[in-house]
């Protein structure tokens, strides 16, 4: 697997990205140590699962990160409720169901 720390306009408004055919994450390089390593540990979680609903995905791999830094995911969640874009885009996601861009 590999791990790319790319820059924030590259990702915005997700925090990381996995491609499940290329085994590559990418993660944002301008978060927080602990937060990087949530993502990077949420992201590994999607690359060796499959789910047919998405929330239900979501929360496994939020369950994932969290075992492995507690505080990762409390800083993650912190800086997810704190900015409206990213509100916005769950929003559109589990809500309207649709995906941004």
């Amino acid at each position: 697997m590999k791990i790319d720390y790319v820059p924030k306009e590259k990702l915005f408004p997700y925090f990381g990205t996995k491609y499940k055919n290329e085994d590559r994450i990418e993660v944002r390089d301008d978060l927080p140590e602990a937060v990087q390593y949530f993502v990077l540990n949420h992201e590994i979680f999607h690359l060796s699962h499959d789910f047919k609903s998405l929330l239900w995905e979501e929360i496994r791999a939020n369950i994932h990160g969290f075992l492995k830094t507690p505080l990762g995911f409390f800083h993650c969640l912190f800086l997810t409720a704190t900015d409206i874009e990213r509100l916005k885009d769950y929003f559109n996601r589990f809500v309207l169901r649709r995906r941004h861009g």
